[in-house]
């Protein structure tokens, strides 16, 4: 036994690592949901409100590229986050700025702890930005941010709830052998972020397009009735990523949240993380 435990804890995979309140990682596009959120709050942006992508934006002496060489064309809110299209939110973020930025990624609970009930749970970071190239990063999910697979449930689940805030519980509740009730975890409405009405819905309705016609539409979700947002993050290692893919479902009447990550994958968050999605959700049967 203690040959085996000597091995796995020098596993490079880190088999020990409690990934879900552990494991910090950039979110990868997956955090254009709180970007977009911010700049519609602020009053930065609004569903009319248009930019041009053709495949980068300058900034200073260096070039913010687009995940589409050729680019969108115009694009909206709604079909940014569709296609997610980077330049869009490069635009948003010169003109959001990096403080309302992290205000609105700690409204959601970013660089905190979710207090989950699980112990050694990571913060992840939320760094301060000190400049227009670093808020443009940040933007997009890279950049210094870190976060748990844990908080961008938290996230996802806001957005589901119409923007309250549920604890999240292993347990639901211990009994004794006597059927008396020791510990009752409940899922309560904790707290609700102020957010429009009408703003909750221009994202909703956009994660729903990500499914039946953007970035997650080839997968096989759209009968099953998802909403979510696919993200992609570059590694120190070349030729590896970590595939994101957030959401919940049903679409219409919102019964389950998601995240999956696949850590230094090849592949994108559609392609990879995606089917796990289709799989998950088809055994609880959605």
């Amino acid at each position: 036994l203690n040959t085996d435990y000597t091995a796995l804890s020098k596993n490079p995979l880190n088999p020990f690592l409690n990934r879900p309140i552990q494991s910090v990682l950039p979110p990868g596009s997956t955090f254009k949901i709180v970007t977009a959120i911010a700049a519609l709050e602020e009053n930065k942006i609004d569903e009319n409100s248009h930019f041009p992508c053709y495949g980068s934006l300058k900034v200073g002496n260096i070039r913010f590229r687009c995940n589409t060489r050729n680019g969108h064309g115009l694009l909206n809110v709604e079909e940014a986050i569709q296609y997610s299209c980077n330049v869009f939110f490069f635009e948003t973020a010169k003109i959001l700025g990096g403080t309302l930025l992290k205000k609105w990624a700690e409204n959601f609970g970013l660089g905190k702890t979710t207090d989950a009930g699980l112990i050694y749970e990571k913060k992840g970071n939320f760094p301060e930005s000190r400049s227009i190239s670093q808020t443009i990063n940040l933007s997009i999910g890279q950049g210094a941010m870190l976060v748990t697979p844990i908080q961008m449930t938290k996230m996802i689940s806001m957005i589901a709830n119409g923007g309250w805030y549920t604890k999240p519980h292993i347990l639901r509740k211990i009994s004794d052998y006597k059927g008396n009730i020791l510990t009752n975890n409940n899922y309560e409405l904790i707290e609700k972020i102020d957010i429009s009405e009408k703003n909750m819905n221009i994202i909703k309705h956009s994660l729903r397009r990500v499914v039946t016609n953007g970035t997650a539409r080839k997968i096989g979700l759209k009968e099953l009735r998802v909403a979510g947002k696919t993200g992609t993050t570059q590694t120190a290692r070349e030729n590896e990523n970590h595939a994101w893919f957030v959401g919940y479902a049903p679409f219409e009447k919102p019964k389950y949240c998601f995240v999956v990550v696949v850590e230094h994958t090849e592949g994108h968050g559609a392609e990879i993380a995606g089917p796990i999605v289709k799989e998950l959700l088809t055994q609880i049967g959605i």
